[in-house]
């Protein structure tokens, strides 16, 4: 610790400023939030069944190792790819504040307590010690590029701005689920009438599954 930093921390201490005990291993970059994956089975990049596009699941936790609290200010993610029309879905309460379900589609839906998204400024304060733990739910009117197979690893950065301005970086790693585009092509297939009589036609009634994102949603509530 530099003298500078000393004198002030005597200042503070002087004061009655509550402050961080001289931690070695906290004197470096460690002294920041710690963002880190729950469940890399949980963390996931999927394509959507019903209006194309894609969506995120991310399971983190961000804990604070420090007394003093922060405050999540932003959110961000940085992806292998460039992505213009990634965007975080919108806090329900925003549309209805009765509503209590982020929604990526009819079928697929996660309650608001579980998501992260909306646990920002007002709602994303980190008291010293603490943690908060959750979904990242987010989507694309893009595609994912074609070079990443079903079942392929993906590698993303999590940003969380605090109130200062400072970055925190996570790194994480998602998988690629493409089974509802598969899933899309095999339903697309019907048996149209042949010349000698009635064709056969497959059954599509039933609703497609975001197979990788109810897991996540699944994995979560059984923790």
């Amino acid at each position: 610790m530099s003298n500078q930093r000393s004198r002030m921390r005597e200042r503070l201490i002087a004061a009655g400023c509550p402050v961080d005990p001289i931690d070695p291993q906290l004197e470096s970059s460690q002294r920041g939030l710690v963002i880190r994956s729950v469940s890399d089975n949980s963390n996931c990049i999927f394509e959507l069944s019903n209006f194309g596009g894609i969506g995120y699941v991310v399971d983190i936790v961000i804990s604070n190792p420090r007394s003093r609290p922060y405050t999540v200010c932003e959110l961000s993610v940085d992806l292998p790819w460039i992505d213009p029309q990634f965007y975080f879905l919108e806090d329900p309460h925003e549309q209805t504040p009765a509503c209590e379900e982020y929604v990526f589609s009819r079928h697929l839906t996660f309650p608001r307590k579980m998501v992260l998204n909306h646990r920002v400024l007002d709602y994303g304060r980190i008291p010293g010690y603490g943690w908060l733990r959750g979904l990242l739910l987010a989507r694309s009117f893009c595609s994912i590029p074609a070079s990443f197979h079903h079942g392929s690893e993906v590698r993303a950065v999590v940003h969380v701005t605090d109130q200062v301005d400072t970055d925190h970086l996570g790194d994480f790693s998602l998988y690629v689920d493409r089974s509802a585009a598969i899933q899309r092509g095999e339903c697309g297939k019907r048996k149209f009438p042949g010349l000698f009589g009635p064709g056969v036609y497959e059954d599509d009634s039933q609703p497609p599954r975001e197979s990788s994102a109810e897991l996540a949603c699944e994995s979560f509530h059984g923790e």
